[in-house]
């Protein structure tokens, strides 16, 4: 029976506003070094946190992820998790605001 190694939980590094957008930039750092398994892929879900209403993304070996239509003045949070070959690791979860509108 082989042992299950989940992948090492990413570093959320920035989150930075693009404010005529209403627009974040993610970025994170993935590392296997805990694990030695190569990383295959993130999940990234943005929770809008007064609506509760969830978007999720599903990327490749990337490390950082542009979001659009996001609402002024709201705190999101954002949870990112690595996958390696067996499955999601895991999780870092950080909360931004977004700029008021103007």
């Amino acid at each position: 029976m082989k042992c299950r190694i989940f992948a090492d939980p990413p570093r959320v590094l920035a989150i930075t506003a693009v404010p005529s957008m209403w627009a974040v930039n993610i970025s994170w750092n993935s590392t296997n070094d805990n694990t030695g398994i190569k990383i295959q892929g993130h999940r990234i879900i943005l929770t809008d946190t007064v609506s509760g209403q969830q978007r999720e993304f599903i990327t490749g070996n990337v490390s950082s992820l542009f979001v659009t239509k996001l609402r002024h003045n709201r705190t999101y949070q954002v949870t990112v998790q690595a996958s390696n070959e067996d499955g999601y690791g895991r999780f870092q979860m950080r909360n931004f605001t977004t700029l008021q509108a103007g």
